[in-house]
């Protein structure tokens, strides 16, 4: 297990019975810089999800996705912050 304070989140029932299940974890790691936020859903059936975050652009300088869509990293600049999960822009 990481190291750090984490906090776990069952959200199924927020769904309204569109999803068997969504699970949300956060982790505060890297001496409380870095923020991990992972959710693990399974819908009843094919369903498109969407994520979105709000952030300040004063903090954050810079979002990148990766290639796979898997990934996304917010830059401030002073903290690296993975986020995981498949991303895609909607600009």
């Amino acid at each position: 297990m990481a190291e750090g304070a984490y906090a776990k989140f069952d959200g199924t029932q927020a769904l309204g019975g569109v999803a068997k299940s969504w699970k949300r974890g956060m982790l505060l790691t890297n001496d409380r810089n870095t923020v991990v936020v992972q959710d693990e859903l399974t819908f009843k059936e094919k369903e498109n999800a969407y994520w979105s975050a709000h952030y300040s652009s004063d903090f954050v300088k810079n979002v990148e996705i990766s290639e796979d869509g898997r990934t996304a990293y917010m830059y401030s600049a002073s903290a690296i912050t993975p986020v995981c999960g498949r991303f895609q822009s909607q600009q």
